[in-house]
């Protein structure tokens, strides 16, 4: 890695870093790009050569929960269920979340302090269990009369693992998310005959 490139490593990292500080002390809304780049001590132009908006730092070093998913789905067996290949795909997602925690955790409370931000993320809740529907159709060749069964199962994975990623972030222990996960479908397992 080049110089520059380290340079410039080291100024996103402390973007982020600053961005999330200010919209955890100030809040969301409230935090603008000036105020970023102010304290950082750069112009708004540096800013936008790294980051299009203050929404795409806050979710920067954050993962596309989505892509990931949808490259787990389209690696399971054929031969699981729906729901045993959502349970797969939120494993892996709940294992990234588990090795970023504190910074994972951050994110999710300023996600959760605005109005703004907790309607973009249920806008893309629905937009990766579409994602996750069309995954598990190619992998199943599935026939159009089946898609109201796998998306029923989709959604069942979807609500096992936000009640989960909630369990997660109000655990005094800090038991893992994926520790949670299990007990999400082992709650379903017991209770819901899929």
């Amino acid at each position: 890695m080049s110089h520059k490139q380290r340079q410039q490593r080291y100024l996103r990292r402390l973007l982020v870093k600053t961005g999330l500080e200010l919209f955890s002390k100030d809040g969301y809304d409230e935090t603008s790009i000036e105020d970023i780049v102010k304290q950082v001590g750069i112009s708004p132009r540096t800013f936008f050569r790294y980051f299009r908006s203050k929404e795409d730092l806050l979710l920067s070093g954050n993962y596309d929960g989505a892509k990931i998913g949808v490259i787990e789905l389209l690696h399971r067996p054929p031969s699981e269920t729906p729901l045993q290949a959502m349970r797969g795909a939120f494993t892996m997602l709940a294992k990234r979340c588990d090795e970023t925690r504190e910074a994972t955790l951050l994110r999710v409370r300023v996600i959760y302090g605005s109005q703004t931000l907790r309607a973009a993320q249920h806008y893309d809740t629905v937009r990766w269990e579409q994602e996750f529907l069309e995954a598990i159709c190619k992998v199943r060749n599935a026939p159009e009369s089946a898609v109201f069964n796998i998306r029923l199962q989709i959604g069942i994975a979807t609500v096992a693992f936000t009640g989960a990623f909630d369990a997660w972030q109000a655990d005094a222990s800090e038991r893992s998310l994926v520790y949670w996960l299990d007990e999400a479908f082992r709650t379903i397992a017991d209770n819901i005959p899929v």
